[in-house]
């Protein structure tokens, strides 16, 4: 008699079933509606969302819409008034390697907007490649590097006067001031 073998069988893994293209296209459409509501619940549900959404992005859609003709820099300039005036000026007056030291953080709206000098990243947005600091940060090493000093409400000659024995006679309320020549590296 002869023995019955029994022979293994390998188990493969289940192959995923193949999906046409329109179930793709409708579970990616289902998946863009529930962000979309998501999105919309979430901005109606909180109030800062709602301010966010009814002043600020509203707010910009409208003024964008309304002087469609305006250049970035007319748009920007329209947009902060003051700020972005000055750190034009700051970088029409600045090489592209220089220090800029700024006032200390604590001297909100100096220009009599939050949104601009006194924000360094919104600084270093507009003035990228030049190097920023404000006064307020003691350990940073670029304060040994620093070439240029922003003047803002008058502030930074005192500053300039007694770190660099410079003295200011005639004060211009905004400016930028070299402290020393600007290396190019």
């Amino acid at each position: 008699m002869a023995k019955n073998k029994k022979k293994k069988v390998r188990h493969q893994a289940p192959q995923p079933k193949e999906t046409g293209k329109s179930t793709r296209l409708l579970n990616h459409g289902i998946l863009i509606l529930l962000t979309l509501l998501a999105c919309y619940l979430l901005l109606n549900s909180n109030a800062g969302y709602r301010g966010l959404k009814d002043n600020f992005i509203m707010n910009n859609v409208k003024f964008i819409l309304a002087r469609p003709n305006l250049t970035y820099d007319q748009k920007m300039g329209a947009k902060f008034p003051k700020d972005y005036p000055y750190v034009q000026f700051l970088k029409s007056n600045t090489p592209d390697s220089a220090v800029i030291l700024l006032p200390p953080r604590s001297l909100k709206s100096m220009l009599g907007s939050t949104n601009g000098a006194q924000n360094k990243l919104w600084d270093e947005y507009f003035l990228y490649p030049r190097k920023l600091l404000n006064v307020d940060e003691k350990d940073n090493p670029l304060l040994a590097k620093v070439n240029y000093v922003a003047i803002i409400n008058n502030w930074g000659y005192d500053y300039i006067q007694e770190r660099y024995g410079i003295h200011y006679d005639k004060k211009v309320p905004y400016s930028v001031v070299p402290v020393r020549e600007a290396k190019q590296q």
